[in-house]
């Protein structure tokens, strides 16, 4: 019996300890969840255009504003006072003799208005007035009764004229007409001649006082620069010498010539 009993137990200790004695397979491990891992996306920077420095006082302009979006056209750039070494462009207007361009918010067209400093020459050699400073007597002879208490001094075309003076200037149209007057008139009366504008000025104060029509010219004579004081302009030589004779009557001048001037001289003093 005792045998049986330990047949017995030794037979179930061998059923157990062996997993070949089991009918069912050993289970197998729990399967572990499969950790699903996303790859972490960075966000691409975007390339940046360097964009060159924009200088104080400058404004960029649209393509459209700055005339059409063509391939490869450069944006115009506007520069204003804010930035000194660079000048505003814009348009100006060309003055023209007579028209007083410069000086026309002072004044009205055919006036001038005498700035600080000037005189009858540097006003007559203004580009916006006559362009010449021997254009002076021009000036004397329209504003007779203003200027006519300067007096009658040698110096008087570069003496200092009072600021503000309203002075009566040819207006463009003005000047064309007289050239038209005279435009078949090459007759003229040489009154005095000398190299320094000094000597003639009293006596083209002198003339134009008694309501002729003088100028001054300049003429070289071999090699050597000489003023020629004249009056102008007659049909014929004929015409010419008895407005000398007259004159001569009328002012101590010693004498006088007649002379027919040429084409250059006659279209330039004609005008006034």
């Amino acid at each position: 019996m005792r045998s049986v009993l330990f047949v017995v137990t030794l037979g179930l200790v061998v059923c157990f300890t062996l997993p070949s004695c089991s009918r069912e397979e050993p289970p197998l491990p729990p399967e572990e969840k499969k950790r699903i891992v996303k790859p972490i996306i960075k966000p691409r920077k975007e390339k940046q255009v360097p964009v060159a420095a924009k200088a104080p006082g400058e404004t960029k302009i649209t393509p459209e504003e700055a005339g059409g979006d063509e391939p490869g056209k450069k944006v115009a750039v506007k520069r204003t006072a804010a930035h000194p070494e660079v000048k505003e462009s814009r348009d100006v207007e060309m003055p023209s003799a007579g028209g007083g361009t410069q000086n026309k918010d002072k004044g009205e067209p055919g006036y001038y208005v005498v700035e600080k400093g000037e005189s009858l020459s540097s006003i007559a050699a203004r580009e916006d007035i006559f362009g010449d400073s021997l254009h002076w007597p021009v000036l004397y002879r329209l504003n007779l009764e203003v200027l006519e208490k300067l007096g009658s001094s040698a110096d008087l075309p570069k003496r200092k004229i009072p600021e503000n003076t309203r002075l009566r200037i040819l207006t463009p149209k003005e000047l064309e007409e007289n050239h038209k007057r005279r435009a078949d008139k090459y007759w003229v009366i040489n009154i005095l001649s000398a190299k320094k504008e000094e000597e003639i000025v009293p006596a083209a104060l002198g003339i134009m006082r008694k309501g002729y029509t003088a100028y001054i010219t300049k003429v070289k004579v071999k090699g050597k620069d000489f003023l020629r004081l004249r009056v102008g302009f007659f049909d014929s030589k004929e015409e010419a010498r008895k407005k000398g004779d007259t004159i001569v009557s009328d002012l101590p001048i010693k004498g006088f010539w007649v002379v027919r001037v040429g084409k250059i001289e006659h279209k330039n003093y004609t005008r006034f």
